[in-house]
């Protein structure tokens, strides 16, 4: 877990963050990674964009698409619940399995969503950074991650 917002991945650099990108951008998006997939890419970097739960809708849905990804940055996206907990499905479905690095940082994440993704914890065998800093956790939600991160370790 990172509690500290300095440290940088080397994966995020020239991607979609900062382009104030709406919804409707990232369906848009969405629909372009589907059409072209599966692709290459190793990092898909949207932090700090006003996508909202519908975008990170639409961009959970086309993460097949994307199998060699390593690091998803949605950072500062206006992510709440009902957009973690389709997060979490598709994560759980095995949809990126190499994934690395998770950024969900400064949105409006609450205990029940993050229990819906420590669920899913199983399915990221490859994860060693996950930033969730900046979100409304309660101690029941982390204490669930936590067990759920360490049962795999």
């Amino acid at each position: 877990l990172v509690g500290d917002q300095r440290i940088e991945s080397p994966f995020l650099r020239n991607q979609y963050n900062h382009q104030n990108l709406s919804t409707a951008d990232a369906i848009f998006l969405s629909f372009s990674i589907e059409a072209w997939g599966p692709l290459p890419e190793v990092a898909l970097n949207c932090r700090d964009n006003r996508i909202g739960d519908g975008g990170v809708a639409a961009i959970s849905g086309v993460l097949t698409s994307l199998p060699e990804l390593r690091c998803l940055s949605l950072g500062r996206v206006g992510l709440g619940d009902a957009g973690m907990h389709i997060l979490a499905t598709s994560l759980s479905e095995g949809s990126i399995p190499r994934l690395e690095e998770l950024w969900l940082d400064e949105n409006t994440i609450g205990d029940s969503s993050i229990k819906s993704f420590a669920s899913s914890a199983r399915a990221l065998p490859e994860m060693r950074t996950l930033a969730l800093h900046g979100n409304d956790l309660g101690d029941e939600a982390c204490t669930a991650l936590a067990d759920a991160l360490m049962a795999d370790a």
